[in-house]
């Protein structure tokens, strides 16, 4: 069997492709959101999509506050990998509980967008990043309004130093509570899982991993999920984006009622998808085991290869 078509098929494997593989990262699936085409100046689904928006609407239930919860929730949306919609799921996360009456701060925390600023040229700092470096900065001038009254953002910001190091500033936990005081919800839009993100995390509530269905790595998305879950960030949760749609077959007329209820398939494609992807798991499964089995022989031949030699020095002596 040529080895080409069967690497073709394994890497096709490794990524991420429906909600059953991203619910094998060890963590719970907290939102399963379709694909969808968002309407000129908006980023919500349309009604075109019902099951995206209503994807959302279940993913806002899933991190909504208790009525016994007495200060603002802190909730991070961070991606495995770069270009996942990380922060397109923070922006209308924001905006369904917005319209459902709470008070919202949605935070640029990526540090990748704060901008450089050179010294003596206007406000020396703003934003997040001017709040993490200028403690006479207080957390409500910073706020920007929206079109929305409940809704207000927190750009990243600008600095006259460098925005590397910015999530290691003692000031972090003042003003993640300064922001809780100020909102029912600060959600904040990080970049992708870094090694200085914990120091956010372990200030939240909630942390949402996004993960892009058919692009993700697995290998990637487990490296944050094991990173975050390292750093005792709270409840962690995935949001798998682009997940595939399934398909509710039309219900007979004359079916029975329990039959009516339960009459869900899944498109052909779907579920030809499915049975290769599985059978290529246990394939990748198989030759794992081989590998590991050969590492095992080959380090028991030059064991045994050692032993012999050491024993004709010994007779030669």
């Amino acid at each position: 069997m040529s080895i080409f078509p069967l690497n073709l098929l394994t890497r096709r494997h490794r990524v991420v492709r429906s909600i059953d593989d991203a619910s094998r990262l060890g963590v719970p699936v907290l939102g399963s959101i379709s694909e969808f085409d968002p309407r000129p100046g908006a980023r919500l689904p349309g009604d075109d999509y019902p099951e995206a928006l209503e994807a959302y609407y279940r993913l806002t239930d899933a991190v909504r506050l208790p009525d016994f919860h007495l200060r603002g929730r802190a909730i991070v949306v961070t991606g495995a990998a770069s270009a996942v919609g990380k922060s397109t799921t923070a922006k209308n996360l924001a905006t369904l509980l917005a319209r459902d009456g709470s008070k919202v701060i949605l935070v640029d925390a990526d540090v990748n967008r704060v901008a450089r600023r050179k010294p003596g040229d206007g406000t020396s700092s703003s934003g997040f990043a001017g709040l993490l470096v200028n403690q006479l900065m207080l957390p409500p001038n910073a706020l920007l309004h929206t079109m929305d009254p409940r809704l207000k953002l927190l750009p990243a910001g600008s600095i006259t130093a460098s925005a590397e190091g910015l999530m290691l500033s003692p000031r972090l936990p003042h003003v993640v509570n300064a922001l809780r005081d100020l909102a029912d919800y600060v959600i904040f839009d990080v970049a992708t899982v870094r090694r200085d993100l914990h120091h956010l995390t372990r200030q939240a509530d909630v942390t949402l991993i996004v993960v892009r269905a058919g692009s993700t790595k697995r290998k990637e998305a487990s490296h944050a999920v094991a990173a975050l879950r390292d750093a005792n960030s709270g409840l962690t949760g995935i949001v798998l984006n682009r997940a595939p749609v399934v398909i509710t077959a039309p219900k007979p007329e004359q079916a029975p009622a329990v039959a009516q209820s339960t009459d869900v398939m899944e498109a052909p494609e779907r579920r030809l998808e499915i049975a290769v992807d599985e059978l290529l798991a246990d394939l990748e499964a198989a030759l794992s085991l081989i590998r590991d089995l050969r590492h095992v022989d080959a380090k028991e031949d030059a064991h045994t290869e050692r032993e012999e030699e050491t024993e004709l020095v010994t007779m030669d002596r």
